[in-house]
């Protein structure tokens, strides 16, 4: 989140609080960080085409959700993205 040209990207799930960005008191208010609570994904399950019908085969509560934030970044012009736990 401190590095140029570089963000962080955080994606919620069923035992994150949706308002877990502004809980934060040194990410809240830092540009780099984006977090996609778990309303927001909920919704890009009604997307037409290949990412609705991705979002509908990404279980809760699972590892494979991380892909989430793959596709976010990668939808926002990502070039690069390096994946850490």
């Amino acid at each position: 989140a401190g590095l140029d040209q570089w963000c962080t990207v955080v994606i919620g799930d069923t035992k994150t609080a949706s308002d877990w960005l502004t809980s934060e008191p040194k990410l809240k208010d830092n540009p780099t960080v984006f977090f996609v609570p778990l309303e927001e994904q909920k919704a890009w399950l009604d997307l037409p085409g290949e990412i609705g019908s991705f979002m509908s085969k990404v279980p809760y509560t699972h590892f494979a959700r991380k892909n989430i934030g793959f596709l976010y970044a990668i939808l926002r012009g990502a070039t690069l993205v390096y994946d850490f736990d």
